[in-house]
């Protein structure tokens, strides 16, 4: 799990994000960004339930995704980002999710492209 000031849980904070956020989309994930002010990122991650009927492959999915975000958190400019799992995403390994989220930060120019 991320550390509590890196999540986000407020309705209106990700309403806006999906109101006036760029986004960029593959076959597993979607992710919405917009720029923050507090100087270091948030993520929400969402899984519904077309990805699964079932709470544990939800939940171990959205502890996979927040697990690849940890992992590159230093080097993510300061954005509010809503990450949307979609239903392929249960049928592939956390190393797939891992690159998928990075080739996205990458497309958004979040992270450095080396």
């Amino acid at each position: 799990m991320l550390l509590k000031k890196h999540r986000l849980s407020k309705k209106k904070e990700i309403e806006l994000i999906f109101k006036t956020g760029r986004s960029s989309y593959d076959q597993l994930l979607g992710i919405k960004v917009i720029k923050n002010e507090c100087g270091y990122p948030r993520a929400v991650a969402i899984v519904s339930g077309k990805v699964s009927k079932k709470a544990v492959i939800r939940n171990e999915v959205k502890r996979a995704i927040f697990r690849a975000i940890r992992r590159q958190l230093a080097g993510i400019k300061p954005v509010d980002m809503a990450i949307i799992a979609l239903p392929p995403i249960v049928q592939v390994g956390a190393h797939k999710i891992e690159a998928a989220l990075t080739a996205h930060l990458k497309k958004l120019r979040l992270i450095n492209a080396s």
